[in-house]
Parts: structure tokens; C-alpha cells; sequence
């Protein structure tokens, strides 16, 4: 991840993303051993980096209660699209393809770390002319100040397919390229035809 004046971007082999949270009156940021952190009109924010160029975060620590509220982040994906998932999650990729990058659903903090995500909250994607935005629509009038939002950002290194044709019985799918130590790897298999389907 690297840290941009607006905010952070990541990149992968797939390409590269950058988040910027939209608020105004934003101070220069203070850089620290693993990040940065700056001042903006909301609250707090700060960037923590990850060891890999394709991992970062960006907490957004909200002092004081704000009511009802539309916060935005700014998403710089290039030719990517960015796709809300069933799982809150949202990912960030070529047109139907599994690899790129995924923002992790979302999840407020209190100050002690524990997860205080109001029940059925979740991200929103706005498309203006091609703008994408990452939204969140947000009454936090019950939950304890100050609480942290946090948007993080990893990468989806790549993604292998494979199909055995009409009466095989195995399957082999080749590992994808770009893997390394500690990824995770989500397999899916389809059967079609025979007395039933599943996937």
C-alpha cells in the first residue's frame, strides 16, 4: 500500500486501487512507524500499511455523535468494477472475473476493539459518470462515542478455472499464478447434466 496525499492506494497484479475519504478541511498528514494519521472535519483518520503492497487500512474515528449521515470515500479503480457481493463485501475487478481486490464488509469499533456494526448496515456503491464511490448511510446516534469505521482494502491475486468435459469424473484446477504464503485460496465447482445439478 502507499500513502497519497488524499489518501492510499493498493496495488496487485490485476492493477491498482486508491481510497480517499471524502471529507473536507483535511490536515497534512503525520507519518508514524506503520502509517499516517491526520485531522479531518469528521474525526480522525489514519492509514495503517500492511506488509504487502496489496494490503492497507483506513480507520476513520468519529469523536462525536453525527446523527444521520451519508459518509463517502472516493474509489480510484481504473478500469476495474466495482461489485457489491452477498456477504457485505465489495469486489474490485475486470467484468466477471474473481481476482482483484476486495473491500472486507464493513465494521465499526468501539475505542476497546470490539465490533459494534449495527445489525443489517452495510456498504453502498454510488456511479456518477464513472466516479465510483464507496458509501455508508449512518445514524449513530445510539452507538458510544468515539467509534471507528474501517474500510479495509486486500488483494485477490488472481483466479484459475478449469472444465473436464461431458462424463469425466475428476477435476483438476490449476493453482493460480501469484500465489504466495498465508493467501487464502476459495475453490467453486458446478456440476451440470446427470440426474441433478449443483454448485
Amino acid at each position: 500500500a502507499k500513502v497519497l496525499p488524499t489518501g492510499y492506494e493498493v496495488t496487485s497484479p490485476a492493477g491498482t486501487v486508491g481510497v480517499t475519504q471524502t471529507s473536507s478541511n483535511s490536515a497534512r498528514w503525520a507519518r508514524y512507524a506503520n502509517g499516517t494519521m491526520r485531522s479531518t472535519s469528521i474525526g480522525k483518520e489514519a492509514i495503517v500499511l500492511g506488509s504487502k503492497r496489496a494490503d492497507g487500512e483506513q480507520y476513520l474515528t468519529v469523536p462525536e455523535h453525527r446523527g444521520v449521515q451519508t459518509l463517502k470515500w472516493n474509489l480510484n479503480v481504473g478500469s476495474l468494477q466495482p461489485t457489491l457481493r452477498s456477504d457485505g463485501s465489495v469486489l474490485i475487478s475486470p467484468r466477471h472475473v474473481v481476482s482483484g481486490f476486495q473491500i472486507l464488509p464493513l465494521a465499526i469499533f468501539d475505542t476497546h476493539g470490539k465490533n459494534i456494526t449495527p445489525h443489517g448496515l452495510h456498504w453502498g456503491l454510488e456511479n456518477d459518470h464513472g466516479s465510483w464511490s464507496l458509501t455508508l448511510d449512518l445514524n449513530d446516534s445510539k452507538l458510544p462515542v468515539p467509534y471507528v469505521i474501517d474500510p479495509a482494502t486486500e488483494a485477490l491475486r488472481a483466479a484459475a478455472s478449469s472444465n473436464n468435459g461431458a462424463g469425466a469424473t475428476t477435476l483438476v484446477i490449476p493453482k493460480p499464478a501469484g500465489l504466495v504464503e498465508d493467501d487464502l485460496m476459495i475453490a467453486q465447482i458446478t456440476s451440470r447434466g446427470g440426474t441433478g445439478e449443483f454448485t
